[in-house]
């Protein structure tokens, strides 16, 4: 009876021993995911928003005319991504620019380069990826790229997790009901979930609509997430840093210590694209310009000369045009012409913080607004300068 019950014993204890073993397999798979990195070492990811990709044949766009070389100016901005190995490459949303099947499977040949790399893939959803095509179809396109850690089962919301940094991938486009920016009851359930399970550790938030930017703004709140308690949500959870896009401009809003970073459209403006750096505590947020000399085609290169030449030209000509209509002289419509030149580029840089004093107090800054008062520009001019304007161009703070 004694052999008997020591082999029971002994079964029990290997018994035991084997789900020891697990749970600590499975213990270290969780450190593995979320252990801290190397406190000598700098995770960096590269960020853009608004790609609005297509294949097609250099389309028409009067308004943002690169576009018309969008195939060729995305396959730059993968080299530039691939030559400088950033950790993650992260896309906010608006990926194609009409969600067609032909555009996205492209898309995401481009995009298993950057994976091929060693470079970690994230993206959102944005309104244009649902043009032409819905949910069971963007899992189908660009799912297997990604390194999901969570899956919201109510949409295509994920966690990936990279050198212990937590993002929270989230699909904010309501394009069931009709509505653009808002998360369905199940979704903010889940993220709270996601909040609570990885809190204590960084945790960045990308949506392709915004959450704080534009709050105190009726104008612009067809652009926010809707979801009233999401900002507070964030906050109360420890979340520092949100990455959003749709807007096409380099913006920068912060409420209670949480940064929001608008990313700008890589085609028009500057052609930016972020780099986020994270050093222990440390945390870093710059732009860059994209390098088309060094990446892109010499046919690509001469295409942008050209184009941004023409456009240039055509948008000082409509401007001129429009001053001297309300009557200035020669020499102050050139000035008037010289400053919105100026706010224009500021802005689209991100940098209209940092000059804004010497914008507003200018001599012709009041004649500018008026000038462009009965042509939109006026009034957008007007409310930009009178508002909390801050440099988005970096950002830096500590956890």
């Amino acid at each position: 009876m004694k052999k008997r019950s020591d082999r029971k014993n002994n079964v029990w204890h290997l018994v035991w021993f084997v789900i020891y073993m697990i749970l600590l397999g499975s213990h270290s798979i969780c450190g593995n995911e979320l252990s801290s990195m190397d406190p000598e070492s700098t995770f960096t990811a590269y960020i853009i928003s608004d790609l609005h990709y297509t294949h097609t044949d250099h389309p028409r766009d009067v308004i943002v005319p690169l576009m018309a070389y969008a195939d060729e100016a995305a396959d730059a901005i993968i080299n530039e991504v691939i030559a400088r190995k950033p950790d993650v490459f992260i896309l906010n949303g608006d990926n194609t620019n009409s969600g067609a099947k032909e555009d996205a499977s492209y898309l995401a040949q481009k995009l298993q380069r950057v994976k091929d790399a060693g470079i970690q893939v994230i993206l959102t959803t944005g309104n244009h990826d649902f043009n032409m095509s819905d949910a069971d179809d963007f899992e189908e396109q660009y799912f297997f790229l990604l390194e999901m850690a969570d899956r919201d089962p109510a949409s295509l919301s994920y966690v990936s997790v990279s050198h212990g940094i937590v993002f929270l991938a989230m699909d904010d486009n309501s394009f069931h009901s009709g509505k653009m920016g808002e998360f369905s009851p199940e979704t903010m359930r889940w993220l709270n979930r996601m909040l609570d399970k990885y809190q204590g550790s960084k945790i960045i938030f990308l949506s392709h609509h915004n959450v704080l930017v534009g709050r105190d703004s009726d104008h612009s709140s067809s652009y926010r997430i809707q979801n009233a308690s999401l900002a507070e949500l964030l906050s109360s959870k420890g979340v520092r840093l949100i990455f959003t896009g749709h807007l096409h401009s380099q913006m920068l809003e912060e409420e209670n210590g949480m940064f929001e970073v608008v990313s700008s459209m890589p085609y028009s403006g500057l052609h930016q694209y972020g780099i986020l750096s994270i050093h222990g505590n440390e945390v870093s947020y710059h732009t860059r310009s994209i390098d088309w000399k060094q990446f892109g085609s010499p046919e690509l290169i001469e295409a942008i000369r050209v184009i941004e030449s023409n456009h240039s030209d055509r948008l000082s000509d409509t401007f001129r045009e429009i001053i001297r209509a309300q009557g200035y002289t020669e020499e102050k419509t050139e000035h008037i012409l010289a400053l919105a030149n100026r706010f224009l580029y500021s802005y689209q840089e991100g940098t209209l913080g940092s000059h804004l004093s010497e914008i507003t107090s200018d001599p012709s800054c009041e004649d500018m607004i008026e000038a462009f008062w009965d042509y939109n520009y006026g009034p957008w001019m007007k409310s930009v300068l009178e508002s909390d304007v801050r440099d988005a161009s970096s950002l830096s703070f500590t956890y």
